[in-house]
């Protein structure tokens, strides 16, 4: 199953309306994303769909040279249960712009 990418959705299914899993996101900041919320349909469940879309916008981010602060739950459980990708996590006060704008 291929995971798309459109402004703002990761998913999987025939387009963002009809998805079977999909992962949101918003900008913080230019290099910073913040996950909103991951979805599977109940009848997907228990496939690995949501952790898939999840990674894809993991190894996009990282493409990128963005952070990712993971606000959804099941994001953030993906993203510290795995050594992998922790080090994508952003962090408030992590760099010299953050701790400038406090």
């Amino acid at each position: 199953m291929e995971v798309k990418h459109e402004a703002g959705i990761f998913y999987i299914g025939s387009d963002k309306d009809s998805y079977q899993a999909k992962v949101t996101y918003h900008f913080f900041r230019d290099d910073v994303i913040i996950v909103d919320e991951t979805k599977t349909k109940e009848e997907f469940r228990g496939q690995g769909l949501a952790r898939k879309v999840v990674i894809s916008l993991i190894d996009w981010a990282r493409k990128e040279g963005m952070k990712i602060l993971p606000e959804c739950p099941y994001a953030s459980k993906v993203m510290r249960e795995n050594d992998d990708y922790r080090d994508m996590i952003y962090s408030y006060g992590q760099d010299k712009a953050d701790t400038a704008e406090q």
